[in-house]
């Protein structure tokens, strides 16, 4: 049984058909004439089948990861915005004034015929601010960070109870200072490694007391690590997590008075 393709093309014989023109005819195709037209309609359809089944599939959606409260590293302390930039301008200004004594006006007068103490005297004027700057500064805290437990950062109340508790003396503490030229120098230590103390007519108010092993610890070629800090009291209202350094001061404050640490120089 021979088996026919019918095929409607466009011929040159008009008809009529509803008032409109229609060139039309059938031409019939017998089994070896479609035996092509079939075998590439079945390979475009398994190409299309195949397609279909190696396209790479949507990812599922991953759910929403846990919201907390609080991030990992909390701001427990912030010495404000206005203190901190009025310092390191502060800092900046007193290097530009040495630069400008010591390598301008300096020369200048040794070149002149002023007595040499002058000279030295105009030095000294850019060298003192700089010195004073640096040295009264240094100590200075721009900023606290302490990294809670994961179920603490949930709720203001469960970090509450966390630091009402009693704090552990390994809590990673993050305290920045502001370096020579006025840029953030972060100290890495922990809550039992803070010491109370008094120093530099209370520019000093907190030490580091596991200094000596940290700069063991580091290379030769590395700056030492900051031993004084200097917190101001009463900041702790400028932050959301500001009421868990006040916990933290408490617990430093009576760690430190059972060891009988601190000094006053």
């Amino acid at each position: 049984m021979s088996m026919r393709l019918v095929i409607l093309r466009a011929s040159a014989r008009p008809q009529l058909i509803g008032g409109k023109i229609c060139r039309s005819s059938f031409v019939s195709l017998n089994a070896g004439q479609s035996r092509p037209i079939l075998k590439s309609l079945h390979e475009a359809f398994r190409l299309s089948v195949r397609r279909a089944s190696t396209a790479p599939q949507a990812a599922k959606p991953t759910p929403p990861g846990r919201r907390y409260a609080y991030p990992e590293n909390l701001v427990i302390y912030h010495a404000g915005t206005g203190r901190t930039t009025f310092i390191a301008c502060l800092k900046l200004t007193t290097i530009f004034v040495f630069v400008f004594f010591g390598l301008v006006v300096t020369p200048a007068y040794l070149k002149s015929d002023h007595p040499l103490w002058h000279a030295g005297g105009v030095f000294l004027c850019g060298l003192i601010p700089l010195l004073t700057v640096a040295y009264t500064t240094a100590p200075f805290v721009t900023t606290i960070h302490i990294r809670p437990p994961v179920f603490a950062r949930q709720s203001r109340d469960l970090l509450e109870r966390w630091a009402k508790a009693g704090i552990p003396p390994s809590t990673p503490l993050q305290i920045t200072t502001m370096s020579f030229i006025g840029k953030p120098r972060v100290s890495s230590l922990t809550v039992g490694s803070l010491v109370p103390a008094r120093q530099r007519f209370g520019l000093v108010n907190y030490l580091r007391g596991d200094v000596e092993e940290e700069n063991r610890r580091r290379k030769w070629y590395m700056f030492r690590a900051v031993e004084r800090f200097h917190v101001t009291p009463g900041s702790d209202g400028r932050v959301q997590g500001g009421f868990v350094w006040g916990e933290v001061e408490r617990q430093v404050a009576e760690s430190g008075a059972g060891k009988g640490e601190g000094g006053k120089v």
